[in-house]
């Protein structure tokens, strides 16, 4: 039990920078490929170094994402961390989702449109224009709003 908690010590900014961080990345690996061990622990490690990576070299960071990858093959159990839909993703994909009874059906279409935005600001210029020229475009029903995949289509 020590063990880990010294290794999760020894995991930090440093460790990314470090002159033999190849072979201390093959170590932890090696270390957390153990089928033995509690789900909790490895995602603790795949987590930490998940946030490491973020202000680590490029370089470096794809040897965390690696890892990462590698640990949740090993360990599906914590796919979950990763792929975990929310109540409303769930109940929408089932078609159970009464919009009349949901308050906060206005904040999710903000935020549907700070997403389409911030896409639209991704993909640059080009695709800009397009998207605002297809918002102008009249609707082919009388008065109707356009849906999103009438837009792409």
């Amino acid at each position: 039990p020590v063990f880990f908690e010294k290794l999760y010590e020894l995991l930090d900014l440093n460790s990314f920078t470090a002159k033999h961080r190849s072979q201390f990345f093959e170590l932890l690996d090696r270390v957390l490929s153990s089928s033995h061990l509690a789900t909790y622990l490895v995602a603790a490690f795949a987590k930490k170094m998940a946030r490491l990576a973020l202000f680590s070299p490029p370089g470096t960071a794809m040897f965390a994402i690696v890892l990462i990858s590698n640990l949740l093959k090993k360990h599906p159990t914590c796919l979950h961390l990763v792929h975990h839909a929310t109540k409303i993703e769930e109940a929408a994909e089932k078609g159970e989702l009464d919009e009349s009874k949901d308050i906060n059906v206005e904040k999710r279409s903000k935020l549907d449109a700070i997403k389409e935005a911030s896409l639209r600001l991704a993909l640059g210029p080009a695709a800009a224009k397009e998207a605002a020229a297809a918002d102008e475009e009249p609707a082919a029903g009388a008065g109707r709003k356009r849906r999103r995949d009438e837009v792409t289509a």
